[in-house]
């Protein structure tokens, strides 16, 4: 624990820094990104609509103190405020990163390039860091984590039940923690662990399921059938096909806010997107159940799960890469941090230099398609180094 808040203490200074000199950063009012729904959504709420009830949130419920939080301090500074309580987030974050490397008795060295990575996200990330709750998101991952290796397992439901209700893709992360729980605690265990995650996940979206059932399940029937993401894996195979004049990409824009490719073929791989994605998290989830059961490998096996959902799925906004950063910083893998370091300034040259390159199919797309072949190279060294534990668990036996 000491080990932890020191460790904690000097990097939380030096990322706090870094949010400073990233452009659209704490200081600047530059691309405000999503931060323009987040206060719609907060005003409203305020002036006293209820949420999915007088008004559409394409969000799921506990992300509603993300927007609601800073309103309630500051209406004139929202967005001052906002950020404020990502930078917060990401301070407990890293000291979650910190405290489960302490509990893996990890060296100083390791110790020290996974928390250099978590200060230097949002240089590297751009201003998508501190201007979208991705932040609060994933700091309820690795909570749930940090609870899972200190046997805390209701505990762990618990998070792993707030963070599907604040983003959704911590479920990716259920079968894994399910195992786990299983393996240490039995049957029973199990069984209250997963008592735990429905009854946290009907405090937090109870009021809402009576009073807006039909609106917020419409909200996640639009998550549910958004189309191929112009940012996506699948949408970047078809731009490279298009520019080298195999198929002419149509891309326009599709609720709730993105740009999508257009058309039955985009539409089909995302389809096909969307079997990856489940069997890519498959193939972890085997992997973990066949392989010896250590803290090492639990770590690695939650990294491999996000990063196979965040990855294959149709939607592949730059601000997700933000979930993913905490979890693969602590596996041992030194190129999968080396991947994810290197994916995560490539998402943003649409943004900063494309200027929306990839409706025109311009030089931009490559660059998303080596951001993307970063993040499929990432998975595979994930799930190898999760089988390479599955082969040292079977020699063992």
């Amino acid at each position: 624990m000491r080990r932890a808040l020191r460790a904690t203490a000097v990097a939380a200074p030096l990322f706090c820094l870094a949010t400073c000199l990233e452009w659209g950063g704490l200081l600047s009012a530059a691309w405000p990104g999503d931060l323009t729904r987040y206060i719609v959504i907060a005003n409203r709420t305020f002036a006293g609509g209820i949420p999915y009830h007088d008004f559409y949130v394409e969000y799921p419920p506990f992300a509603l103190p993300a927007f609601l939080l800073p309103r309630a301090i500051s209406e004139r500074h929202y967005d001052l405020v906002f950020k404020l309580l990502m930078i917060l987030c990401w301070i407990v974050a890293i000291w979650a990163v910190a405290r489960l490397l302490s509990e893996l008795e990890a060296s100083a060295r390791r110790m020290t390039v996974a928390l250099a990575a978590m200060v230097i996200t949002p240089v590297l990330l751009g201003q998508v860091f501190l201007n979208r709750y991705d932040p609060y998101a994933a700091m309820i991952a690795a909570l749930s984590l940090t609870a899972l290796v200190l046997r805390c397992e209701r505990s762990a439901a618990g998070w792993l039940s707030a963070g599907f209700e604040a983003k959704v893709y911590p479920l990716a992360l259920a079968p894994v923690a399910a195992i786990r729980i299983w393996r240490t605690r039995g049957g029973r265990g199990l069984a209250e662990a997963a008592a735990t995650f429905v009854a946290v996940g009907i405090a937090i979206s109870g009021f809402f399921l009576v009073v807006a059932f039909g609106g917020i399940g419409y909200s996640y029937r639009s998550q549910v059938t958004r189309g191929l993401q112009i940012e996506s894996m699948g949408a970047s195979i078809l731009l490279v096909a298009d520019k080298l004049g195999i198929y002419t990409t149509n891309a326009g824009p599709a609720p709730p806010g993105e740009i999508d490719l257009l058309g039955r073929f985009p539409d089909a791989i995302g389809y096909l997107s969307f079997a990856v994605e489940i069997a890519a998290i498959l193939a972890v989830v085997w992997a973990y159940w066949r392989g010896r059961d250590d803290d090492e490998q639990l770590v690695t096996a939650f990294a491999a799960s996000v990063v196979a959902y965040t990855i294959f799925s149709k939607v592949l906004s730059p601000q997700y890469l933000t979930w993913i950063v905490p979890l693969v910083v602590l596996t041992r893998s030194r190129a999968g941090t080396a991947l994810v370091l290197a994916s995560l300034p490539l998402t943003q040259a649409e943004v900063y230099w494309g200027k929306h390159g990839l409706l025109d199919a311009n030089w931009s797309v490559w660059l998303l398609a080596a951001r993307n072949l970063l993040l499929a190279g990432l998975f595979v060294v994930l799930l190898r180094s999760l089988r390479r534990g599955t082969e040292v668990g079977a020699r063992g036996a």
